[in-house]
C-alpha cells in the first residue's frame, strides 16, 4: 500500500503525529482529572501515552509503521530537549542526563504497556499503575500513595478506547492524512 512513499515522507509522518501526541492531546484535563501538577514530567507521562498507543498502531504497518513510530520517538527527543531548555533551569550536561533518564523510563515503559494491552484489563490496569500513576506520585522517601481506583479505571478504559480508534483507522488516514482526533478523556454517556 505505501510502495514508493519516500522514506523523507514517511519521517516527516512521524514527526507530524508527534505532535498529535504531545500538543493536541487534553493536556489539562488530564492534569485535573488524574491531579498531576503542571510539569515537564507530567506533560511527558502524558505525551509518552499517547505516543506508545499510536506507535502500538503503527506497528501493524509493518516496516512502514516502523519507519513513522522510528521518525515519532526521534521527534520526542528533540522536542524534549527543546522543552527543557525552555524551561532554562539547568546546566546542559544535566539536562542531558534528565533526559537519557526519561529515555531509559522511556523504552522500559513501552514494554509494560504493551503487557497490559495484550492482557485483559486487570493487567492494563496494572501497567498503567506502575507506569503512569506511580512515576507521578513518588514521593521523595520513595514511597508512593495507591491511585484513586475509579481514576485508575477511567485510564484503563480511554487506553482502551484510544486503541479501538486506532485499530479502526485506515493506515493511510494515520499515515499520510495524519487525520488523527483523540477521543475525549471522559466518556460522554
Amino acid at each position: 500500500m505505501f510502495s514508493g512513499v519516500p522514506l523523507a515522507k514517511l519521517k516527516a509522518s512521524g514527526y507530524i503525529l508527534v505532535t498529535f501526541c504531545t500538543q493536541r492531546t487534553d493536556l489539562l484535563g488530564f492534569f485535573e482529572t488524574f491531579d498531576m501538577p503542571d510539569t515537564f514530567y507530567s506533560w511527558f507521562l502524558v505525551s509518552e501515552l499517547h505516543i506508545w498507543i499510536m506507535g502500538a498502531r503503527l506497528m501493524n504497518e509493518g516496516e512502514v509503521g516502523r519507519t513513522v513510530r522510528n521518525a515519532m520517538v526521534e521527534a520526542l527527543w528533540l522536542d524534549c530537549d527543546t522543552r527543557a531548555k525552555a524551561i532554562g533551569d539547568m546546566a546542559s550536561s544535566m539536562r542531558s542526563k534528565h533526559i537519557t533518564a526519561i529515555a531509559e523510563e522511556f523504552q522500559a515503559s513501552l514494554f509494560i504497556y504493551d503487557e497490559g494491552l495484550m492482557g485483559d484489563d486487570m493487567e492494563l490496569a496494572n501497567a498503567l499503575w506502575r507506569r503512569f500513576f506511580l512515576s507521578m506520585k513518588e514521593k521523595e522517601d520513595g514511597s508512593t500513595d495507591l491511585p484513586d481506583p475509579e481514576k485508575l479505571l477511567l485510564l484503563v478504559n480511554y487506553v482502551r478506547r484510544v486503541a479501538n480508534y486506532l485499530d479502526t483507522m485506515d493506515a493511510v488516514d494515520i499515515i499520510v492524512s495524519n487525520n488523527i482526533k483523540w477521543p475525549a478523556l471522559v466518556e460522554k454517556k
